[in-house]
């Protein structure tokens, strides 16, 4: 391998409360991230004060350590089920998973899905039991019932022979087995080096690039990250974002960074491997591709997940509207919701949609918070979505069941509500032209 920076991408998958954070914690203590008279508070990733009072994460969040000469991105991804779309994002982008299950509760229900994520991507999981210390902690059995979750989700060979560790992430320790006692988390931190190679040196290869997530910048706006996969980007220099739908723009980045410790970094050049934060493309989107103009490339599109709660939301002050209207359209963009208009509507009234309820907390919580816009929010009775396929269709000549609701997503794409199942039969019986799709792909 060249002079490039080894490199390695993980990911800690987990039910809420079985302690993703507390394990970041240790990986970024043990790593001499802080300075040692800085005062450091527990679940440092949960720096937002949603995540704070609720004492679970929210949003996924970056940062990275070094160990024996590589490079590790660690992803603190939630574990909440409300926001299963997200994690599934995050872990494309990774080289391999930490899977921690808590030694008295064993695998929880978001404990099948993340890890049925992983799995179905071919990443080779490493099993971490935490908190062994508990009085009633049983990890044997629960060994037992991860091996029994693997071969019930198909893992194949390579998969099951998954490693094994044990600790207290709390007390920043993790040990091989049950009866050699450790005081610091090297164990997990060999065995990550031991069970993935890192990223193979593709710098020479056409720049390719996915966006998995987005965020916002005050000053710089938006902000696109992922996986850089091959190639060498670089600030400053001209590239090619494409999408599913045929776009294919040329645009600049002003600002590229990196992850380095907890911080962002701001770099000349990032290399093949690493997960880089790029900006300059004003509306860049998640599942878009960079690439070169000699060396264009499309990636597959990233599902948009179907939601499953529906609510209409009105902003209560109409002096702010173009607040109202920026935080929504932004936080829909970073994929956290999904918002539909009447057709040919405006923004002043909207549908959003989501996976889990809890995101209509995150929704109300970051527009009063970021943007000082409240709103009033009404449930809705649709539990299904469809988008339409067959985009020349016209929407008012389709026989439809009286509650299923004609909408519109950002990018004009027309879908259908539905209330219940027998709507969407109706829909697709008494119409055979229609083509309908669960998913939309970014």
């Amino acid at each position: 391998m060249s002079n490039k920076e080894k490199i390695l991408n993980i990911a800690v998958i987990a039910h809420v409360d079985a302690g993703k954070s507390t394990l970041v914690d240790a990986f970024l203590r043990q790593s001499d991230v802080f300075r040692d008279n800085e005062e450091v508070v527990n679940c440092i990733m949960d720096s937002n004060d949603l995540e704070r009072e609720r004492g679970i994460t929210i949003y996924s969040k970056n940062c990275s350590v070094i160990h024996n000469g590589v490079k590790i991105n660690i992803v603190d991804t939630p574990g909440h089920a409300d926001f299963s779309s997200e994690v599934e994002r995050i872990i494309r982008t990774v080289d391999t998973v930490i899977l921690l299950v808590d030694a008295s509760e064993g695998p929880m229900p978001q404990t099948r899905f993340v890890l049925s994520k992983a799995l179905e991507i071919g990443l080779k999981p490493i099993l971490l039991i935490n908190k062994i210390d508990k009085k009633d902690q049983r990890a044997e059995e629960v060994v037992d019932e991860v091996y029994e979750l693997f071969l019930d989700l198909n893992a194949n060979d390579e998969q099951l022979d998954f490693p094994i560790l044990y600790g207290v992430a709390r007390e920043g320790r993790v040990q091989y087995d049950l009866k050699t006692p450790s005081d610091n988390i090297d164990p997990l931190f060999d065995t990550i080096l031991k069970h993935c190679d890192v990223y193979p040196d593709m710098d020479e290869e056409p720049l390719q690039m996915q966006v998995s997530a987005l965020a916002y910048d005050e000053y710089i706006g938006r902000l696109g990250i992922g996986r850089l996969y091959s190639g060498v980007l670089k600030q400053g220099q001209q590239y090619i974002r494409c999408n599913q739908s045929g776009l294919n723009a040329k645009e600049s980045l002003s600002k590229l960074f990196v992850y380095k410790g907890l911080s962002r970094t701001s770099v000349q050049e990032a290399h093949s491997g690493d997960i880089v934060v790029i900006a300059g493309m004003p509306d860049i989107s998640i599942g878009d591709t960079i690439c070169t103009p000699k060396h264009k490339f499309k990636f597959e599109g990233i599902p948009t997940f179907a939601p499953e709660h529906f609510a209409r939301i009105r902003n209560t002050d109409t002096m702010k509207r173009k607040q109202f209207v920026k935080g929504v359209e932004q936080i829909a963009q970073e994929g956290a919701i999904q918002i539909f208009t009447e057709i040919g509507g405006s923004m002043e009234e909207i549908i959003v949609g989501v996976v889990g309820v809890l995101q209509f907390e995150v929704l109300e919580y970051r527009l009063k918070n970021e943007y000082n816009v409240n709103i009033k929010r009404e449930p809705l009775g649709y539990q299904f979505i469809r988008w339409i396929d067959n985009e020349e269709i016209d929407l008012y000549s389709l026989n439809l069941s009286s509650d299923t609701k004609r909408v519109q997503d950002l990018r004009g794409k027309y879908l259908l509500l539905f209330s219940n199942q027998w709507g969407i039969n109706w829909a697709t019986d008494k119409n055979k032209e229609l083509i309908l799709s669960e998913f939309s792909k970014n």
